[in-house]
C-alpha cells in the first residue's frame, strides 16, 4: 500500500458516474478562528468521530479545519447498521469522476446506530455517506446542515516533500467530557501535536507538542504522530491512551495538554515493529473491560483494560520488539481491517478488503 493510501484510507475503486456529491477540490484559504452557518464545505473529509450527544466532528486536513455538524435525523432511515458487501464500489460510483476514491474514516451515530463513512476522490474532493440498518448507502447532503468550524493555525505546509504534510494535520480524534482531542502533525519543531479543544468551540488552539520514548527505536521522538487515541481514566485522572507507528502505546495526561506546552508521554507497551495502529475501541464483555485494536501488520488485538491500567513505564534504556500487555490476536477474524468502530455494545463495524480487491463493510460480534 502506498503512503497516500495509509493516510487517506482504503482505495475503493475508480468512480464511474457523476452525481455532484463531492466538495470542490483545491487548497482552501483558512481564516484563523471560528465560523458557523449552514452548508459546511470542507476541502477534504478525513477523520470522523461523534460525541455521545450525536454531534459529528469532521476533520478537513486540506483545509486545516474541524467541523462540528448537526446531523439531520428527521427521515425514516432504519436504525442500526447492516453489513454491505463491496461498499467501496457503491461509494465510488456515487462520487463520480475518473479519479481514485479512498474511504478515509468510519464512525457510528450513538443516536441511531447508523454508520457514517468519509470518502475522498482525488479528482473531485470529499463526500460523506450514511449506512442504515438495512444496509442502504446514501450520500449526506452537507449543504442542508448547520455547522460550526474551528481553524487549526499551525498545520503542516501544502508544499510537497515535507515529512509533515497537510494530509497529516489530523490523524485521530476522540471526544470526552466536553472536549475534542485532536492528534496530528504541525509545522512546529515539536511537530507531533495534541489539541484539547473545548466544545462548543470557543477559540483556535495551537495544541501541545508531544515527546515519547519509542521503544523499538530506543530513543525519544517528537515527530511521530498519534495514529489512534482513546480517552481513559487512570486512578481518577483523565488521560489519553495513544498508539504510534511501530507501535508504542503511550499514556498522556489530559491536564498537561495546554497551548504551547511540551508534554512527555509514558510508554507502557510495544505492539511490534513494522506495524501501524489503525483504530481502538473500548467495550465490556462478561463483566470485564477490553480494548479492541486494529493494526496493519498484527490484525485485531484484544487487550484487557486492567493490564493497561496496571502497566508500568518501560525503562528508557530498553529497546524491545514486543511487550503487549497480554494482548490476544483475534484469529477467527483473519481479514485485514483498515477502519474500526464500535457499532453497539455487542458488535463492531469494520472496513475490510475482499478477494476482488474491493472494500466490504462488516458488522461482527465483539470477541
Amino acid at each position: 500500500m502506498s503512503g497516500n493510501m495509509f493516510r487517506r484510507g482504503l482505495l475503493a475503486a475508480a468512480a464511474v458516474a457523476a452525481l455532484g456529491l463531492a466538495v470542490a477540490p483545491g487548497s482552501a484559504s483558512v481564516t484563523p478562528g471560528l465560523s458557523s452557518g449552514k452548508g459546511p464545505a470542507p476541502v477534504s473529509i478525513d477523520q470522523l468521530t461523534f460525541s455521545p450527544d450525536g454531534e459529528l466532528f469532521v476533520a478537513d486536513n486540506q483545509g486545516a479545519s474541524i467541523y462540528a455538524v448537526d446531523i439531520d435525523r428527521s427521515g425514516d432511515a432504519p436504525k442500526g447498521l447492516k453489513a454491505v458487501p463491496d461498499i467501496g464500489k457503491q461509494v465510488a460510483a456515487m462520487m463520480g469522476s475518473s479519479g481514485e476514491v479512498y474511504l478515509t474514516s468510519l464512525a457510528v451515530d450513538p443516536k441511531t446506530g447508523n454508520g457514517y463513512l468519509g470518502a475522498l476522490n482525488t479528482a473531485g474532493g470529499g463526500a460523506l455517506f450514511r449506512i442504515d440498518g438495512e444496509g442502504q448507502v446514501k450520500p449526506v447532503a452537507l449543504q442542508t446542515l448547520n455547522y460550526t468550524a474551528i481553524a487549526l493555525p499551525n498545520a503542516p505546509p501544502l508544499v510537497p516533500g515535507y515529512r509533515a504534510t497537510r494530509d497529516t494535520t489530523v490523524t485521530s480524534m476522540a471526544y470526552n467530557d466536553g472536549r475534542l482531542y485532536v492528534a496530528g502533525l504541525s509545522n512546529e519543531e515539536f511537530s507531533s501535536k495534541l489539541r484539547s479543544i473545548p466544545y462548543p468551540f470557543r477559540a483556535e488552539t495551537r495544541g501541545a507538542g508531544i515527546e515519547i520514548f519509542h521503544t523499538s527505536h530506543g530513543q525519544y521522538e517528537t515527530r511521530s504522530p498519534v495514529y489512534t487515541l482513546l480517552p481513559m481514566t487512570f486512578a481518577g485522572r483523565p488521560e489519553l491512551l495513544a498508539a504510534y507507528l511501530c507501535t508504542p502505546l503511550v499514556r498522556l495526561p489530559v491536564e498537561a495538554l495546554k497551548d504551547g506546552a511540551e508534554v512527555r508521554g509514558t510508554t507502557i507497551a510495544e505492539m511490534g515493529r513494522h506495524n501501524r495502529p489503525i483504530d481502538m475501541v473500548r467495550y465490556t464483555k462478561d463483566g470485564a473491560d477490553y480494548l479492541l485494536m486494529a493494526n496493519s501488520r498484527r490484525g485485531l488485538l484484544k487487550v484487557p483494560v486492567a493490564a493497561v491500567q496496571s502497566a508500568q513505564a518501560i525503562p528508557e534504556t530498553t529497546s524491545i520488539d514486543t511487550h503487549d500487555l497480554g494482548a490476544k490476536r483475534i484469529k477467527d477474524f483473519p481479514i485485514e481491517v483498515d477502519r474500526l468502530a464500535l457499532a453497539s455494545p455487542q458488535t463492531f463495524a469494520a472496513l475490510t478488503r475482499n478477494d476482488k480487491h474491493g472494500v466490504d463493510l462488516q458488522v461482527v460480534a465483539l470477541p
